[in-house]
Formats: C-alpha cells, structure tokens, sequence
C-alpha cells in the first residue's frame, strides 16, 4: 500500500476544489501546448497544496471559439492573437501563462496588456519582449545571453575559428543568428556562412542536402550554430556530418535532447550538443522532488521547457494565493520578487522579476548527460 500512496495522492488532489463549488474559480490560463498527462500534473500539484480559505485556482487551455481565421504562413501568430483575445474574454482570469515562442509572444503581449493582465513566458525570450514590462514577465534568459554563451562554447571549448549558422527565418532564429553572428566576431572567429533554413518535412526532401553542400563547396567550417527547431537542427546536422564529419555541431534551445532527436539526427548525434536552460539532473532540492513527481505521473523526465512551465504557473499560483486574484494585484507580486521580495524558490532556479541575474545554461550531448553549466 505505501508504494501507491503518491498515485492515490494524485488522484484525490483532483477532487479538493470539488468542496468549494460555492467559490468562483480563479482561471491561470495555459497559452501553451502541454500533454495532457503533464496539465493534469500541474493541476493536481497545486491542488494537492490548496488550504482552506486560499482561491480555488484552475488551468485552463483557451476556449475553442475562434476569433479568426488563419492565413497561409502565420497560423502560429494568428493563432496567439487568437488565443489571447479569447483568453481575456473569460471570467475570473488572473494571469497567462505563454506563449512557448518570442513570435507568438510578441504579438499576444500588446493584447494582455491593454487588458491588464499579468502574462508570464516560461521560453520566450526575445529581447523586444521587455519593453511590456509592467505586464509581461520572461523566466528564460534573454537570447542576447544565449548568443554569448554558445559563442564562447565554440571558441573557447571546441577551440574553432570558423563557423557557419544555420537560422529559422523567424522572430526567434533571425535575431539569435544576428546576436550570435556578433558575438563570435567580437571573439576574432570567422562567420564563414549564414543560412536560412524554413520549416521543412525533412524526410524525403532533398533542399536541406542542396543547401548545405552548397555551403560547404563555399568553405567547411570547424563549427555549425543551429539557431532552428527539432526537426531541422536534425535534417541540418545529418547532411553536415555525412559530408564533413569533424564539424562541430552546437543547437540551440529551439530543440532538446532526446531519443527523437537522437534516431533522427543518426550518425551525427555523437557531433550534436544542445543548449537548454535547466537540466533533469539539477540537484537543488526543489528540482529533485519536481522529476520524481513528474516521472511518477507521466511515466518521463520532464523537459527543459515544461520545468520552466510549470515555475511559471508556481509564481502565478503563489501571487494569487498572496495578494488575491485581482490581476494588478498580481502583477505588482511578480515584478516584487528579487525585489522587495525574496525570490520564489523554483524548479529551474530562483525565480525573480525585479533585480535579474546572468541567465543559466546547459550543454547536453544527445546522450541526455550535461557536459556544460552555468550559474549566476
């Protein structure tokens, strides 16, 4: 009976709220895709910590209703504008949490923010997105900051003086190839190439070989910088390896390891490190308790991005049980934090808005083990 104890705890954290039908739930809503298995996760942990007189509190993706229709190109964008406008339609909403991406982010900001209503972004981490201070609140270090330490990692670990950056062609790879780009010529290394690299279904699809053997007939560099999602850092760093295997190949956190992404990079897994900023293997004791809790609930370890998911619902949850669910109320909780407050002890780290330190990062080779960190 003890091993099932976690599970029945679980299982009943579902039901608590259900004693106080008579109170208007407070809504968090999630602006971001997350399994199923891992909302139900995050809802059943703040559940199970929920006390009597503290608001009753719900995660709720948005409704269904669209507002509009999306175009050929911009379905992501459209799709936050979209979201966003439905989410500030709903009673009760206290703070959103999301979108994943700096595009998406960037056009559903303004809107929160017109509307008053705190907006919290586990990965998002354009630069542009500070300039909605008052109501938007990044987690992630800002891509700057990621641009530097992949530059340094290149120059002064992997000890290459040449580089090519393979970019997405969007509000996040432009501006991380830009800060990059910069980054390694302030260090005297040589960016031999820039390329962009659209959403491709790789497989089968011969435009990412023409593109990078065009490139390496051009100059092979000792390093690439793969400033692009899952499915292209993968396609990039197969055709890479396959002609010129010695290449360095260093991702950023548009991907994270794991076995997908080690069957379908294919010989050049063993050249492939990513950059993430959190790892499973963190020891504070707050991120030991958080991997055991999610591996026992959804059968994994957890991602770098749903860690920093859920310290956003944990910062939201924690001003709305200090302060209340009016959302200024809320807002003006978060942006204490580092400040007037101490920060909020997080999964990923300190969690602070006011006074922010370096960012943290992570190198992980495809074999899942960190070979880099770093720690304000």
């Amino acid at each position: 009976m003890k091993g099932h104890a976690p599970l029945l705890l679980f299982a009943l954290a579902l039901f608590l709220p259900s004693c106080e039908r008579g109170r208007p739930p407070t809504v968090v809503g999630l602006a971001i895709a997350l399994d199923p298995s891992v909302a139900a996760f995050f809802q059943a942990s703040l559940d199970a910590s929920h006390r009597d007189g503290w608001p009753v509190i719900r995660l709720t993706p948005a409704p269904d209703t669209p507002v509009v229709a999306p175009r050929p190109g911009d379905g992501a964008l459209v799709g936050a504008v979209d979201a966003a406008v439905r989410f500030i339609g709903l009673a009760g909403l206290a703070a959103v949490i999301g979108p994943a991406g700096s595009g998406e982010a960037l056009v559903a900001a303004p809107i929160y923010q017109e509307a008053g209503i705190p907006h919290l972004l586990p990965t998002a981490n354009a630069p542009e997105l500070d300039r909605f201070g008052r109501w938007t609140f990044r987690l992630a270090p800002d891509l700057v900051e990621e641009a530097r330490f992949m530059a340094d990692r290149v120059e002064r670990v992997y000890g290459s003086r040449t580089v090519t950056v393979f970019y997405a062609p969007d509000e996040w790879g432009i501006p991380l190839q830009d800060a990059v780009s910069a980054a390694l010529r302030s260090r005297g290394v040589g960016v031999v190439d820039r390329l962009p690299v659209p959403p491709l279904a790789c497989e089968g699809d011969r435009r990412v070989d023409q593109l990078v053997a065009a490139s390496l007939r051009r100059r092979v560099p000792e390093a690439a910088i793969l400033a692009l999602r899952a499915p292209e850092v993968a396609c990039v760093a197969r055709a890479l390896h396959a002609r010129s295997p010695r290449i360095r190949l260093l991702a950023g956190d548009g991907t994270t390891p794991s076995a997908l992404l080690r069957r379908s990079a294919g010989p050049a897994a063993g050249a492939l490190e990513v950059v993430a900023f959190w790892d499973p293997a963190d020891t504070n004791q707050a991120a030991r308790a958080f991997v055991d809790a999610f591996r026992h609930a959804t059968g994994r370890e957890p991602r770098p991005d749903e860690a920093l998911a859920y310290d956003a619902v944990l910062a939201a949850v924690t001003a709305i049980r200090a302060v209340g669910p009016d959302p200024s109320a809320v807002r003006d909780h978060l942006a204490s934090l580092g400040r007037d407050r101490p920060p909020l002890a997080g999964v990923t780290g300190p969690v602070r808005f006011g006074d922010r330190p370096p960012g943290r990062f992570v190198v992980r080779a495809l074999t899942g083990a960190p070979v880099a960190r770093t720690d304000p």
